[in-house]
């Protein structure tokens, strides 16, 4: 599945694509974190916010690609 896919369907409530966008992008989330936080302990409560506030606030996300 098509991350553009993906985020349309989250935006519309399903989980499962949700679940697929943060399978797809969790080792970039974490090499991110990575270079600002010295420890994975809080590597892990970064990402874990982030993917809060991302499912959060999915539905008003714009995109520049239609999907």
């Amino acid at each position: 599945m098509s991350t553009p896919l993906n985020v349309r369907q989250a935006q519309q409530g399903d989980r499962q694509a949700f679940i697929q966008l943060i399978r797809t992008f969790e080792a970039n989330m974490y090499a991110f974190s990575r270079t600002m936080l010295s420890s994975d302990e809080d590597c892990a409560d970064a990402i874990q916010e982030t993917i809060l506030l991302a499912y959060r606030s999915i539905t008003t996300l714009k995109t520049r690609h239609p999907v």
